[in-house]
């Protein structure tokens, strides 16, 4: 039965990987020439009504906050980690201290994903799928813990070809794909888990 996740925590590490930081956050330059203190300045409410004063939160900020949910709730909350240029060691000692490492899942390119395997060898990966070509190479090289699935190439079979492995399906159903004709067309795929910005439509669409 398909179940309903939706990404909670997303953590980018915004770096020279993800020079658009002008575009949507309001300031000029590439990420890695502002100083945290600058980028605290930034909104992160990417334009919505209401979050315009959300500040860019820090790594030790966000897991901060999760522990302290986690410890008071029996449903507990991990991250989705999107690393685009950052170390693997302290990345790892941030979230061992706050008991975040294991339940969290890490994307990001395959390069990087075996820096971090080596570093913590209990990280579930999750690297990117593009084609049914890549499942075989990727699942020897990486042994991961699920794959981001490109939804415009995903089919019934490579679903159930990535599942005969042990292996989850991941994928992002955002902007123009943001839609109910898709998490229909997920669920009955056998996707696991979806990347929303509607997470209201989401449930209204399996609820009716």
């Amino acid at each position: 039965m398909f179940k309903i996740f939706i990404f909670l925590i997303c953590i980018t590490f915004i770096s020279r990987a993800d020079p658009g930081i002008s575009a949507h956050r309001g300031n000029t330059g590439r990420a890695p020439e502002n100083t945290l203190a600058t980028l605290k300045m930034l909104s992160a409410g990417k334009g919505k009504l209401g979050f315009e004063k959300e500040e860019i939160p820090s790594l030790v900020e966000v897991c901060q906050l999760i522990s302290r949910w986690n410890f008071w709730h029996k449903k507990k909350t991990f991250i989705y980690v999107d690393c685009k240029e950052v170390a693997a060691k302290p990345l790892v000692e941030i979230l061992q201290k706050y008991g975040l490492a294991k339940e969290s899942c890490f994307y990001g390119n395959d390069t990087f994903l075996l820096s971090l395997k080596t570093e913590y060898p209990q990280a579930r990966l999750m690297p990117s799928l593009r084609k049914k070509e890549e499942i075989k190479e990727k699942i020897a090289k990486l042994k991961p813990y699920a794959f981001d699935a490109n939804f415009l190439s995903l089919t019934s079979e490579m679903v159930a070809e990535i599942h005969a492995e042990g292996i989850r399906v991941f994928t992002d159903l955002l902007g123009p794909l943001d839609t109910d004709i898709n998490y229909t067309k997920a669920a009955l795929m056998g996707v696991d888990l979806i990347q929303t910005d509607k997470p209201a439509l989401v449930l209204k669409t399996f609820h009716r």
